[in-house]
């Protein structure tokens, strides 16, 4: 579990949280600069990050430019406010408080040279004097669990706010202000239809006002048979679906009951999650094909032998290139070991936020997990989508109270977990899913490795029931890694205790994929000061190379990178080695 907050230390004198908080800080007005209020503008102008000099220069236009890209001129510390002897204080108590934390070594002196240099002549580059100064410091500037953590904190808040997960971020606000704004269908062009299943159908969309062609949208029209039409009794209906809304729109005479879709339960944008852009209830249309497609669905004023509702739920989605079973079928060729292993990363911590916000989707398959294909074949970022069978309920979490046979456990039994496929109804039964999306992913990863899932039958062969499979019965993944295939197979455990968590799988294979190569190769202990120093250079390459001008494709190794850091715990890192370093042992 990530700890958000990090103990209070008991010594006096600034700690390395709030060292490392203020680095952090300094490094984010200087990488994304923004107008602040009380400062008076005079010109375009940048900041130099942490600057903070012994004796100031004369105002010189156009010093920042050379870096940033901005001119401007730079003002003197009381144009902004700060008086000298307060600067100087600070500066005094920052190196004091960095030096405090040294060990007394050989190397102290060129450590205090170092220190004095990034922090007292106006470095451009504050977060790699906290980089410079961990690594010089050996086991001195940070030894303490609460400091770590403190740290591991920061970085987390700091890669938050990056524009890579920026447009992913809580709109909680958002939603409030946009909630009971009304949406229908004119405000949008329907155009082909992508796909059919037997709850909705999916049509190509654009906005009307959208000048240009591109049918960058896909709009899920849900088909309704038994919620009345209207749309606050279709939204409460249906309300699995709007879990991962951004926006749910209510029609102007329902704007008071705004709040009732509140209590819902709604999960933040993740990368790894569908972007469902906004929500509305609006009447059936009568469409091309559509008697053909899903007429029993149509009502029966387009269809006098239909059975839907005059009105249903329409989801506006980002469109995306296609499903994750279309992408492995038609680029099989392509597909390496590496590019599998960050399809299964990606499908990790999309179900680990999940896990975290306590949802359980209950129907993982490649039918369901949509793929993003801007950075090409070789660059996917995958999605999980279609929320209609999630447990998502605020009173009872991720523990379904299951009285009766009738109580709906999910859908595709054939890829349901052991503990939930086995349940018996009783008194006091309930089924726990913390682990049951897990076990999904264990199956869908033979398919992301190039092979057959094991759990289904084709004219050949006949799958392994979940109910009754046992462990020598699982397959090899002979085109995975082999600490992947060992990842696999404990995330197929029978017993839910014997798996690993979903963050803990996760964080594993991202360590596979980004760590250094000793730490998956020999069995050697890896301390606290190896592995922060490691989050903080790979925090450095997110924060400072990923907002140049980079491709598609390294964007998205950029935006896995910052999903793990925005996410991870130092606890989180340490099992997971662990983890790793016991197979290797074996």
């Amino acid at each position: 579990m990530v700890q958000y907050w990090a103990k209070e230390p008991q010594e006096t004198g600034m700690s390395v949280r709030e060292f490392s908080r203020r680095i952090f800080t300094s490094l984010w007005r200087g990488v994304y600069p923004k107008d602040q209020k009380g400062i008076r503008q005079q010109g375009s102008r940048c900041y130099r990050t942490l600057e903070i000099e012994r004796q100031l220069p004369a105002p010189q236009a156009n010093n920042c430019g050379g870096r940033w890209g901005n001119k401007g001129t730079r003002k003197s510390f009381s144009d902004r406010g700060w008086s000298y002897e307060t600067f100087s204080s600070l500066r005094r108590t920052l190196i004091d408080n960095v030096l405090r934390r040294v060990t007394n070594t050989q190397a102290s002196s060129l450590r205090r040279r170092a220190a004095e240099q990034l922090t007292g002549r106006g470095n451009s580059a504050p977060f790699l004097a906290l980089v410079g100064v961990s690594l010089a410091s050996g086991s001195g500037i940070i030894t303490k669990e609460d400091e770590i953590e403190g740290v591991c904190y920061e970085i987390r808040r700091a890669v938050s706010g990056t524009p890579l997960l920026d447009q992913f971020k809580d709109v909680s606000k958002e939603k409030e202000e946009t909630d009971a704004m009304e949406l229908s269908l004119k405000d949008f062009l329907l155009g082909k239809v992508i796909a059919k299943g037997c709850s909705a159908v999916v049509y190509t969309a654009k906005q009307v006002e959208q000048k240009d062609d591109d049918f960058n949208l896909a709009i899920k029209m849900m088909f309704n048979y038994d919620a009345a039409s209207n749309a606050l009794t279709i939204l409460r209906a249906m309300q699995r679906e709007i879990v991962p809304a951004r926006n749910v729109c209510l029609p102007r005479e329902l704007s008071d009951s705004a709040a009732q879709i509140g209590e819902m339960v709604r999960v933040p944008p993740h990368p790894n999650i569908v972007e469902v852009l906004s929500v509305f209830a609006d009447k059936v249309p009568g469409l091309p094909g559509d008697l053909q497609l899903y007429g029993d669905a149509l009502p029966t004023r387009l269809n006098p032998g239909g059975s839907g509702r005059n009105m249903s739920l329409f989801l506006v989605m980002r469109r995306y290139d296609c499903s994750l079973r279309d992408y492995l079928l038609q680029y099989r060729e392509e597909i390496n070991s590496r590019i599998s292993t960050v399809l299964l990363a990606q499908l990790l911590e999309g179900i680990a936020f999940l896990e975290h916000n306590g949802v359980a989707h209950r129907d993982l398959k490649t039918d369901n997990i949509l793929v993003d294909l801007a950075g090409g074949p070789e660059h996917p970022r995958l999605v999980i989508s279609d929320f209609g069978c999630c447990l998502a309920d605020k009173n009872t979490g991720l523990r379904l109270p299951y009285r009766t046979y009738d109580t709906d456990k999910g859908g595709n039994p054939a890829l349901m977990a052991p503990e939930v496929a086995l349940a018996v109804p009783g008194t006091f039964t309930n089924i726990n899913y913390e682990k049951a999306d897990l076990w999904s992913v264990g199956t869908i990863a033979y398919e992301i490795f190039r092979g057959d899932n094991p759990f289904y039958s084709s004219e050949t062969t006949t799958g392994l029931q979940s109910r009754t499979y046992s462990m020598t019965e699982l397959p090899e993944l002979t085109d995975a890694p082999p600490m992947i295939g060992h990842l696999v197979r404990s995330m197929l455990k029978r017993e839910p205790q014997h798996r690993p968590s979903p963050r803990q799988a996760a964080t594993i294979v991202q360590l596979l994929l980004w760590s250094p190569s000793a730490w998956i190769k020999e069995s050697k202990t890896i301390n606290s000061q190896e592995i922060l120093q490691w989050l903080l250079t790979m925090t450095t390459k997110v924060l400072c190379e990923s907002r140049w001008g980079n491709s598609s494709a390294a964007l998205q190794e950029y935006q896995l990178v910052a999903t793990f850091l925005a996410t991870m715990s130092m606890q989180d890192i340490r099992a997971s080695i662990h983890w790793i370093q016991d197979q290797l042992e074996d």
